[in-house]
């Protein structure tokens, strides 16, 4: 498979996993609802890493959103999902914000290393860290996002290392904001996270595969990784194995809870399953078939 080949497999399988989320984002069906009902009402507004689950996926799934709209040339939408200070502050109009975002480097993926939150009673800013990265190159970012509760409403804004740090460091909570609504930054809270997670999850282990290939291993259960001989093997057994899976996307899924702990069942378009059990928000260890599912 030539490399053109194999990247058009990666962003159709970008594109699938973003499509999944919108339509849990944006729709409703018999396991998802819209809510207007606020999941966090906390009085306690120190940072702190994210433990609510739905808040989770939203910021993660609205920052994956930004990227992939900007890969796609969809200037005027991401023009819409960014803070209005951060917008005035740089002097970003609609005519230059390819130039300005330029650092994004038209990487599509999004990969999460830390989430923290300051949580309010009408709205919650997040500070995350994270790398964007698409087909060759990786851009590591520090991101400001606000979930506005009341208006159901968000913004993205790209802050320094030394600020995401300060505030981090010294507990710095910011004032709640409002987010004016727009036809694009607009999000819905619902009660079916099981296919976003499994995506999140197959999308995290995918990106450490092909750039971290040492904690992929180290990702493995203690039963999956006695499957292989060793590290070599478990890497060969990849490479020969690496246009499927960077082109897989979720098909099938179910969630059982073990011992109070949430593993998630997934089974991919090319008939594979994996297994993610979860220890905590993003935090898991995962078994894989190596060959596909029996019909």
């Amino acid at each position: 498979m030539d490399k053109r080949h194999t990247i058009l497999l990666i962003i159709v399988g970008a594109i699938c996993v973003v499509c999944i989320v919108v339509s849990l984002v944006f729709f409703t069906d018999d396991n998802g609802i819209k809510s207007n009902e606020n999941p966090i009402l906390d009085s306690d507004r120190n940072i702190k890493t994210v433990d609510n689950r739905s808040s989770f996926l939203i910021v993660y799934n609205n920052i994956s959103n930004l990227l992939l709209n900007y890969y796609s040339n969809k200037y005027n939408v991401v023009y819409n999902i960014l803070g209005n200070d951060y917008i005035v502050e740089n002097g970003i109009t609609q005519n230059n914000i390819k130039d300005k975002l330029s650092f994004l480097n038209k990487n599509y993926l999004f990969h999460l290393n830390m989430m923290y939150v300051s949580e309010g009673n009408y709205s919650s800013i997040f500070y995350i860290n994270g790398i964007a990265y698409g087909d060759t190159n990786q851009t590591e970012l520090y991101i400001k996002c606000i979930l506005d509760y009341n208006n159901l409403t968000y913004s993205i804004t790209f802050i320094d290392k030394d600020e995401y740090n300060d505030i981090i460091k010294n507990n710095i909570i910011p004032n709640e904001e409002n987010v004016s609504s727009n036809e694009n930054n607009s999000f819905y809270i619902s009660t079916n996270d099981v296919l976003s997670y499994c995506a999140y999850y197959l999308s995290d282990y995918k990106y450490y595969i092909q750039y971290d290939r040492d904690t992929a291993y180290n990702k493995l259960s203690s039963s999956m990784k006695s499957s292989f001989n060793d590290y070599s093997d478990f890497s060969s057994y990849i490479d020969e194995n690496i246009d499927r899976i960077n082109s897989s996307y979720i098909s099938g899924y179910k969630l059982v809870n073990d011992n109070h702990k949430n593993n998630y069942i997934c089974t991919d378009n090319n008939g594979y399953v994996y297994e993610f059990y979860e220890y905590s928000i993003s935090v898991y260890s995962l078994t894989f078939s190596k060959d596909k599912k029996e019909e």
